[in-house]
């Protein structure tokens, strides 16, 4: 038994751990990372304990079945790894998206453009426009954000 202030730091190490784990599965996608570091992310999340409102996760088991299915651009995988990069970066850009923040707050971002792409892309490994081209066109399309509740949906064919 522990007590919630523990719980709720797990949860955190957790969450945290899990954004490392989907930085090293987007890497590997786009070929700059290797699956030794997507399954070494895997197991550092699963080996944090339960937390005040998550329980202990089992990515380690699932990782391999789940690059399977986004390289054979799974739709429903593919929805999946969209919709959890947008919950765990909060600000997900495309590539002119973070060029035009730069150039928006000039006085933030003294140094030159290149310089804080370098940056964004050691801590975050990647843009959305980059997820998008390996999704391919067919699939990115059918991706919708529900206005509302601010979910990812796929659209359905029309019958």
């Amino acid at each position: 038994m522990s007590d919630a202030l523990t719980d709720i730091a797990r949860d955190q190490r957790r969450a945290e751990a899990r954004r490392k784990w989907l930085i090293a599965l987007g890497k590997y996608l786009l070929g700059r990372g290797t699956k030794k570091a997507v399954l070494e992310a895997a197991e550092a999340c699963d080996s944090i304990p339960r937390g005040y409102w998550g329980r202990q996760t089992q990515l380690a088991k699932r990782t391999n079945k789940i690059i399977q299915k986004l390289k054979a651009r799974d739709p429903e995988t593919c929805l999946w790894f969209w919709e959890a990069l947008h919950d765990s970066f909060y600000w997900f850009p495309t590539l002119e998206e973070y060029i035009e923040e730069l150039k928006r707050h000039p006085k933030a971002y003294p140094k030159s453009p290149n310089t804080y792409i370098r940056q964004w892309k050691r801590e975050n490994g990647f843009f959305k426009d980059e997820i998008a081209n390996f999704f391919g066109e067919e699939i990115v399309s059918r991706i919708i954000k529900c206005p509302f509740c601010k979910r990812f949906f796929l659209k359905r064919d029309e019958i």
